[in-house]
């Protein structure tokens, strides 16, 4: 059964409020200073002043991305594409020597819309396969269904819906899990709020949204997210926020995130680009 998490786990999470001062990262001390660029090429967080994640990442000749690598240890993916663009198939390597492949099946050849996606995993000497099952209205993703299978059987474990706003931008995400007589309860949900600025993540790529939320899947950048613990709430809702530095193409160079969602830490980004 999935279980979403705080927050989604994967190296840009989440974010801080503008009520609060907090000092920026201007600049890593391991690379030079470079906020002028189109793509984004190298992300880098510090928790607490302490320990840190860095991510770069790699783009085709046709400015898509290709591979995002963890320099902190946490893995490697690589991201098929066909002769149109798409994405076809992600491979996955972990430190731990896990790894999973997910092949992606579209509409049709022309098509953006993804009908389903089969994945293949190991995972401590475990041999995992599922699978996702997205529907679309009006263009957008509204809900994906995942599936796991036992002895060649498939069952619906879980399935996430999701909203938006006026610009595109994921507004709700709302995950739901089954329970012990087969229905299917509220586990978790997220409100999202969002700047007007560019957000460097964003790709037209549905099937990274299982994985990276708004931030590969909105076009501007997250100001506020609002946790919603379960129905019936296992604790009381919380948030967190995040404020940013801009460069003057107005995608942001630096940005500290904190709130009650990750008291007391605080985490400081950079961005680097090309």
């Amino acid at each position: 059964m999935r279980k979403l998490i705080l927050l989604n786990v994967c190296c840009m999470v989440l974010f801080i409020s503008c009520q609060r001062e907090v000092a920026l990262i201007t600049q890593d001390p391991l690379v030079p200073d470079s906020t002028n660029g189109e793509l984004l090429v190298r992300y880098a967080e510090v928790w607490n002043n302490a320990d840190s994640l860095i991510t770069t990442y790699e783009y085709n000749d046709e400015k898509l991305v290709i591979a995002e690598n963890s320099l902190s240890g946490s893995g490697y993916i690589h991201y098929d594409r066909n002769s149109r663009g798409k994405i076809v198939k992600i491979e996955t390597w972990l430190t731990n020597a896990d790894t999973a492949f997910t092949n992606v099946f579209y509409a049709n050849e022309d098509s953006g819309k993804i009908n389903y996606t089969l994945s293949y995993a190991t995972h401590g000497g475990s041999k995992i396969l599922d699978s996702s099952v997205y529907i679309y209205d009006n263009g957008k993703v509204i809900k994906i269904l995942f599936y796991s299978f036992e002895a060649d059987t498939a069952f619906l474990g879980s399935y996430y819906t999701w909203n938006y706003d006026a610009n595109g931008n994921i507004l709700q995400l709302n995950s739901y899990t089954r329970n012990d007589d087969g229905s299917y309860g509220f586990n978790i949900g997220y409100d999202f709020e969002y700047d007007d600025k560019i957000n460097p993540f964003f790709s037209h790529d549905d099937v990274r949204m299982v994985r990276s939320w708004y931030i590969s899947s909105s076009p501007n950048n997250l100001t506020k997210q609002t946790n919603h613990y379960g129905e019936p709430p296992s604790h009381e809702d919380d948030y967190i926020a995040l404020v940013y530095e801009y460069d003057a193409d107005g995608k942001p160079y630096a940005s500290a995130r904190t709130g009650p969602a990750i008291a007391p830490a605080m985490v400081q980004s950079r961005y680097y680009y090309k």
